[in-house]
């Protein structure tokens, strides 16, 4: 299997409190990703530019090695081959590979710093490449493509530990006879239980106290403002659960357009904005001159003076259309509702009215090429 193809086996995996990445196994019709925080959940959403958005629901959590794992129907999708990365060696030089929402790919430079043995598994652990940047789930290759491991730990304020692929396939096996039941391992003796080998939060087997989230479904917190939001995207014939990007935003996608809401908690307020061109791209592509950025600029700006509660910006060469500010305090469901669906409406025409202005400064760059 080449880099690419194992590339394209990163997924984005959401919970109503965090996102990570984590590894698409169509051979397991599953989604591994890292046990922190994913720990607690029953199910998740999965999104893959393969096949957009899926729901999963969780098939084992091994805290020990540091995994969870969903179940996932992946049909088309090409299975990596878990046995064939030998473990890197101290000094080796890596990369750990991330897909993010903003960005996409996202590759970032690393290095081998030591191996570590766990009850027969041998991690290695990595430099870590930016504290900021949630790497849980992440693919970690070769400098040459070859898929080496998943990012299952953070170790310390400068360190990442990796579980090699090769053990997924042991682990498989290990819960192989769990497959219609939720099952987990006892980080404590290792063996593996299911709920009801569960007696007063103790381990059936060894008697320690085990963590609630690990053998309980983690309940959603969620405030009135944010169940005022999730009806919204119901009455608009949506599923929340499956528009869930994480904390705090949402997205929906309609006539071709992403179209997100972001709640700010400080403010209490809900903003709905949609990206509706790339500059950039309009440019290398040879549609566009550099200097026609300037006409466009000066169109957003006549376009803003007329519209009332939505506005054009710029951003990273990104064309926005965003709405005002709405205060969750005082905006009920009907009245959201109406505005969220005309604002959606208007997103729409908008954007064609913005292809329909670009239009017209391709034919002098057409003309100049003749």
């Amino acid at each position: 299997m080449n880099d690419n193809e194992y590339v394209a086996n990163i997924a984005i995996l959401s919970t109503d409190e965090r996102v990570q990445n984590g590894i698409i196994l169509p051979e397991y019709n599953a989604v591994v990703g890292a046990y922190n925080g994913l720990e607690g959940h029953r199910n998740i959403v999965v999104r893959s530019p393969l096949f957009g958005r899926k729901r999963a629901d969780v098939m084992f959590m091994d805290p020990f090695y540091g995994i969870a794992v969903f179940k996932l129907n992946a049909i088309g999708l090409s299975s990596p081959g878990l046995r064939e990365a030998d473990l890197p060696l101290p000094g080796q030089h890596v990369k750990v590979i991330r897909r993010s929402f903003a960005r996409g790919i996202v590759e970032y430079s690393s290095v081998v710093v030591k191996n570590v043995e766990k009850q027969e598994f041998f991690y290695f652990q990595i430099t870590l490449a930016n504290a900021d940047i949630q790497f849980y789930g992440s693919l970690v290759v070769s400098i040459s493509g070859k898929p080496l491991g998943i990012v299952v730990r953070k170790v310390g304020s400068e360190r990442l530990e990796v579980l090699p692929l090769k053990y997924l396939q042991d682990l498989f096996v290990e819960f192989a006879n769990y497959e219609n039941t939720y099952a987990f391992r006892c980080p404590f003796c290792r063996e593996i239980l299911t709920e009801d080998l569960v007696t007063f939060d103790k381990c059936a087997f060894c008697g320690e106290i085990l963590p609630p989230t690990l053998y309980k479904p983690k309940l959603r917190n969620i405030n009135q403002e944010v169940i005022k939001i999730e009806r919204v995207i119901s009455a608009l014939n949506y599923q929340p659960e499956l528009t869930y990007l994480g904390k705090n935003f949402w997205e929906i996608e309609k006539s071709g357009l992403n179209i997100l809401f972001f709640y700010d908690r400080d403010n209490n307020s809900l903003a709905i904005y949609s990206t509706l061109a790339h500059l950039n791209s309009y440019i290398k592509k040879a549609k566009l001159l550099a200097t026609d950025k300037y006409k466009i600029y000066d169109y957003l700006l006549r376009k803003n003076l007329d519209m009332k509660s939505m506005f054009f910006s710029v951003n990273d060469q990104k064309i926005i259309l965003s709405s005002i500010y709405l205060n969750m305090e005082y905006v009920t469901d009907q009245s959201l509702t109406e505005y969220v669906r005309d604002f959606v409406a208007r997103i729409i025409d908008q954007k064609h009215t913005l292809d329909q202005f670009l239009s017209t400064l391709i034919p002098h760059q057409s003309h100049n090429h003749s």
